[in-house]
């Protein structure tokens, strides 16, 4: 049974704080005088950019080009197109045939060639084993500039959809999405007359299920705060689409949300937010949702009270924990622009490499569970795009940390809602009798999970529900002396 109720869960707002992991990340490596990139991995880790600026001002001719990382070099350069209208790499994705599909935007004005303008959405492919001839699959009829595209999906008849929106967009709700159906282009419009125009925020995922699923911000028609974030879905290949479903706790100035589902089909939102009474986005929100309608209460976390946000991307990785990577930029100084990380499993966020004129991240996790991020920096190297991973940390029951924490603390258990597993965490200031319990709502008791004698540390536990009834549960953690309860739930 689906869970078709808003958690009331109480709203979590936690602290910037040092993090410190067994793994690092890799030194930083230079991989081409390049614009931008977008990774993925099918197979290998690939990375679809391109061409770069000879100079900060002159435009020079611009690439899309895709590299492959073999060992630890990036070869293998296949020219898709060249082109002197300032290519934008967009997506990149797989089908099932192990055929990848891209998109890139392109600005182009009465003829003429405009850098600073998304009017043209271009595709190739590489079936057969070559990329085609890049295709025009939509231009702006007013010659404005188009907001998005979204990432390419693909459902389960191996159907390629991206949604944008139009320049010329206005009134009720209107969005167009994309298809690719038997190697044909098809539009379709997505539209509620009791809606005002989007805003440009949106993003579409797709589930195993093959159902698409698209997270927009929205300015609602009534109401004192106009902002809200909604998700609708298309169980038709985006024939037609639901009801739109808000995400309570959103009614505020928001931006840039996501939408990214695990294997275990929890879906997982996120998107950009002020924090303070300010306008500025300089933390984001978090909610997870068991069916992609019904939402938590969203977490609130804070990146860097000086500056704000301008993009984040985010993936879950084979245990279903959320990594995301943002892009920061000072509110003060002119120019620092930086990379921060953070996962949802310690909760902590950290800058990346060091470096303050970090842009434009992409984020990929492979089949082994290491971490890939690209991005454009201007470090020992010079300009370019630069890349670095780290292997995403597994769970164990339990797994200790070799850090001695100073304080005794039970975590909220991740992901919640769950079905049918969930990581519990905890940690002991001291050595001491440990007990970890699950009760029902009546208190009667449903599983032990530790019951021993451990070291001082940081611990994790994983839980599962398999055998358990939808609901709400509760569990204890007992060690010297000192108790602590948290609740979960289970929705099947």
């Amino acid at each position: 049974m689906l869970y078709k109720t808003v958690l009331t869960a109480a709203l979590i707002t936690i602290l910037c704080k040092c993090n410190k992991t067994d793994a690092q990340w890799m030194t930083p490596q230079f991989v081409t005088l390049a614009g931008r990139a977008q990774l993925i991995y099918h197979d290998s880790l690939r990375m679809l950019i391109s061409g770069g600026i000879s100079r900060l001002d002159q435009f020079a001719t611009r690439e899309i080009s895709l590299l492959t990382r073999q060992n630890t070099s990036w070869t293998d350069q296949q020219l898709i197109s060249n082109t002197l209208n300032f290519p934008v790499p967009r997506s990149i994705v797989a089908d099932t045939n192990g055929v990848l599909h891209a998109i890139w935007t392109e600005g182009i004005i009465n003829g003429n060639p405009t850098p600073s303008t998304n009017t043209d959405i271009f595709y190739s492919n590489n079936a057969g084993g070559r990329w085609s001839a890049p295709v025009s699959i939509f231009r702006d009829p007013a010659g404005g500039s188009i907001a998005g595209p979204t990432s390419l999906v693909v459902d389960k008849q191996n159907n390629v959809h991206v949604t944008l929106i139009a320049s010329n967009a206005r009134g009720p709700m209107n969005m167009t999405h994309l298809r690719r159906v038997r190697g044909v282009w098809e539009t379709r419009n997505i539209r509620y007359q009791f809606y005002a125009r989007p805003s440009t925020d949106f993003e579409l995922s797709v589930d195993r299920q093959g159902r698409l699923h698209l997270i927009f911000v929205t300015f609602r028609t009534t109401g004192i705060n106009p902002l809200m974030i909604h998700t609708i879905q298309s169980e038709d290949n985006g024939e037609t689409w639901s009801e739109p479903s808000p995400i309570a706790g959103t009614e505020q100035p928001v931006s840039n949300p996501k939408l990214v589902v695990d294997q275990r089909e929890t879906f997982h939102a996120f998107w950009m937010t002020p924090l303070n009474r300010g306008s500025l986005p300089n933390g984001f929100g978090y909610a997870t949702s068991p069916d992609g309608t019904s939402w938590s209460s969203p977490w609130l976390f804070p990146v860097q009270s000086s500056g704000f946000l301008v993009s984040m991307i985010g993936k879950v990785d084979r245990q279903g924990v959320l990594h995301i990577v943002f892009y920061w930029m000072s509110a003060i100084v002119r120019y620092p622009t930086r990379l921060y990380y953070w996962n949802a499993r310690e909760q902590t966020i950290t800058q990346l490499f060091n470096s303050d004129m970090a842009t434009n991240p992409s984020l990929e996790i492979d089949s082994s569970n290491l971490l890939h991020v690209a991005w454009t920096d201007s470090l020992a190297s010079g300009v370019g795009i630069y890349y670095s991973q780290i292997q995403a940390r597994t769970s164990s029951a339990p797994k200790s940390s070799v850090e001695k924490p100073n304080t005794f603390e039970l975590f909220q258990n991740y992901p919640n809602p769950f079905n049918p597993s969930t990581v519990i965490s905890y940690q002991v200031p001291v050595s001491s009798a440990v007990r970890l319990k699950v009760y029902d709502v009546l208190g009667r008791e449903i599983a032990t999970l530790v019951n021993q004698r451990q070291e001082a540390g940081r611990y994790e536990v994983r839980f599962n529900a398999a055998g358990l009834a939808s609901g709400v549960y509760v569990y204890q953690l007992g060690a010297a002396g000192l108790t602590q309860t948290r609740k979960m739930m289970v929705a099947k």
